[in-house]
């Protein structure tokens, strides 16, 4: 089992369309299912969070990707080996990100009692 870890991780400010910038690379799964709690700790940037690095370099920015206004957080759940990518609307983007291997807990109904 991975160890949980909580990074805070600079998120480079990307202009949607010319393909300036490089997405950053905010989490990523191993062997296992894997959860990041993503929260924009960034004093004024909008942080766009998606699966796919690319996704964050086109223009308009697609479905698959989350916007996190500052001061917002959201989970995401990774499938193994599935990587989890970050670009910023503004200067100085920041998230804070705590990893943990997805415990998935599965519901059995009880058998009755007679």
């Amino acid at each position: 089992m991975r160890e949980s870890r909580c990074n805070t991780v600079s998120v480079p400010l990307i202009t949607a369309g010319t393909g300036l910038g490089n997405p950053a690379r905010i989490a990523s799964a191993s062997e296992k299912p894997w959860r990041a709690h993503v929260r924009n700790v960034s004093a004024g940037a909008t942080i766009l969070v998606s699966y796919d690095a690319n996704t964050l370099q086109i223009d308009p920015i697609g479905a698959d990707v989350a916007e996190l206004p500052p001061g917002t957080d959201q989970d995401f759940y990774l499938a193994p080996h599935q990587g989890l990518w970050a670009a910023a609307t503004g200067a100085n983007g920041r998230v804070s990100v705590a990893e943990s291997e997805l415990v998935v807990e599965l519901w059995q109904p009880k058998a009755p009692n007679y």
